[in-house]
């Protein structure tokens, strides 16, 4: 099967939390994880998928070892967008806006 996607995708299991366009963030829902992400989207895991071309706002949390040290705080990645497809694996988000994500290599 040939690969359709024009961007390159992260092997990324980050802690993620989703909730319906329009509505406050709620740290109540449940955390998902994601599975990989790229510039124009992301897929999470869940048991639970949300239906086709469901509206959402993202929050992908950096890991706090990295970015945030300061007890109680996490650094957050916030975005917004559509579902576009669901398997028993999870669903796939695809961003409103791409968003850039590379490597960067240091020279040693």
């Amino acid at each position: 099967m040939e690969e359709k996607r024009k961007v390159e995708r992260f092997q990324l299991r980050l802690e993620t939390i989703v909730g319906l366009q329009g509505t406050a963030p709620d740290n109540k829902l449940p955390m998902l994880f994601s599975h990989d992400i790229s510039s124009e989207g992301v897929f999470l895991l869940t048991d639970n998928p949300l239906s086709l071309n469901t509206m959402v706002n993202i929050g992908l949390f950096l890991p706090q070892v990295l970015f945030n040290k300061k007890k109680g705080r996490k650094t957050m990645i916030s975005t917004t967008g559509k579902v576009v497809r669901t398997n028993e694996n999870g669903m796939a988000v695809s961003f409103d806006r791409p968003c850039q994500i590379s490597n960067f290599h240091l020279k040693t």
